[in-house]
């Protein structure tokens, strides 16, 4: 029976940070914005509050040890507001792009964290000491079986987990608040026609996702670890993506993926009438500015979906040597890549090349139904200014390290 003590209580050490950092991603998806920096304020909420106990404990301090991971706890928790938001504003002030905003938010967090320990302690690993092992809970302890799994041997940061779980479900679902929340999430115009601030509840929900998430990457550290070198593991893109397949929809959209014609009208109507524009333009097409499914019919034609427009008003002759010229830029960058004259030249090529071409596969496979319906635009064609600018910019860059190069 020890051994089965042990390997549950093992589990729960890692499966409580993912639990708590998965309701923070939740609370930020029900305001409306995906929280994909889960992973960078983890490592920043880690970083800072490991930091703090490593100074109390080098200082001498005597604090007792559940007082002084309470403490971190809080200082975990207010940084990874203050990282969130970063993310909250541009998301939600500047209509950023999520996904790149949150990504630049995970790929700053490590860099940051080695930088400031090398400047702070004059070392990349930061150490502490690992007091806060509970031997035993006075008392529960001493249940049979209940004993030994929960009340013996742990951390407070487990109850803590327990404890996050049971708020958030009486948050979000018993409370004005929470009400409020996920209206903002779901039908934001019809929130704010009823007088609800619709960018404060977003703010909220950011704010509570980054605290979790900070929280979440002490309570990772503590219990397996004695020092942090600027990494969770990858424990934030791990809850990101329990969230997403823990939410009832998730599982709608495969349904969806795998037969649009269930629901021609409903769920399946962005698919069904994608594929109707693709297929109506035949081996030519119906000609420039001709094409019928853009009316009303297909939703985000001129943004996700542009590439169904283009196959139905240019046909398939059309849509195929638009995606050769892509083949073409694609290839030229790698190429570009090989022969750069410094190896930061070619990772910056290769990365930009990387993305376009990662965009326009993902692009063409969900206008044509191979991927399930998500949010990826197509380079050059999608509306979207903000878009376009980087795109160029990109394109900016590449071009400046083709000058570098010999004509060939």
């Amino acid at each position: 029976m020890n051994t089965v003590y042990f390997l549950v209580q093992q589990t729960m050490f890692f499966s409580i940070p993912l639990l708590i950092v998965a309701l923070g991603g939740m609370f930020s998806e029900r305001s409306g914005v995906v929280n994909i920096a889960l992973e960078g304020i983890m490592i920043m909420g880690a970083f800072s509050s490991i930091l703090f106990i490593n100074i109390v404990q080098s200082s001498g301090a005597a604090l007792p040890p559940q007082l002084l991971l309470l403490l971190a706890v809080l200082i975990a928790a207010a940084v990874g507001v203050l990282v969130s938001m970063a993310h909250a504003y541009a998301s939600i002030n500047m209509k950023a792009d999520q996904v790149i905003s949150g990504t630049a938010i995970n790929m700053f967090a490590p860099a940051f964290a080695i930088f400031a320990a090398r400047m702070i302690r004059s070392v990349q690993q930061i150490p502490f000491s690992n007091t806060f092992r509970i031997t035993k809970v006075p008392v529960l302890g001493d249940i049979p079986v209940l004993g030994p799994l929960l009340f013996q041997n742990t951390y407070i940061t487990t109850y803590l987990g327990f404890a996050v779980l049971a708020v958030s479900a009486v948050v979000l679902y018993k409370t004005r608040f929470g009400l409020r929340l996920r209206a903002c999430g779901e039908h934001p115009q019809a929130a704010d026609s009823v007088g609800v601030n619709v960018y404060r509840m977003r703010y909220a929900g950011v704010a509570i996702s980054g605290a979790l998430a900070g929280v979440g990457g002490l309570v990772f550290v503590v219990p397996t670890s004695t020092n942090f070198n600027a990494t969770v593991a990858g424990y934030g893109f791990l809850a990101l993506a329990v969230l997403i397949f823990g939410m009832g929809y998730s599982s709608g959209r495969i349904t969806t993926w795998l037969n649009p014609w269930d629901d021609p009208l409903g769920d399946g109507m962005q698919t069904v009438q994608s594929l109707l524009a693709i297929g109506s333009g035949g081996l030519t097409g119906l000609g420039l500015g001709n094409g019928r499914q853009k009316f009303l019919y297909l939703p985000e034609a001129q943004n996700d979906f542009i590439f169904a427009i283009v196959c139905e008003e240019l046909g398939l002759i059309g849509a195929c040597l638009i995606l050769a010229v892509f083949a073409l830029l694609i290839i030229r960058g790698y190429w570009l890549a090989l022969h750069a004259r410094d190896k930061f030249g070619a990772l910056i090529v290769v990365g930009i090349t990387t993305l376009f071409a990662f965009q326009v596969f993902a692009n063409v496979a969900v206008v044509t139904n191979l991927f399930p319906v998500t949010g990826i635009s197509m380079p050059f064609f999608s509306y979207g200014g903000t878009a376009l600018i980087i795109q160029m910019a990109e394109m900016g860059l590449i071009l400046g390290i083709s000058r570098q190069n010999p004509v060939t």
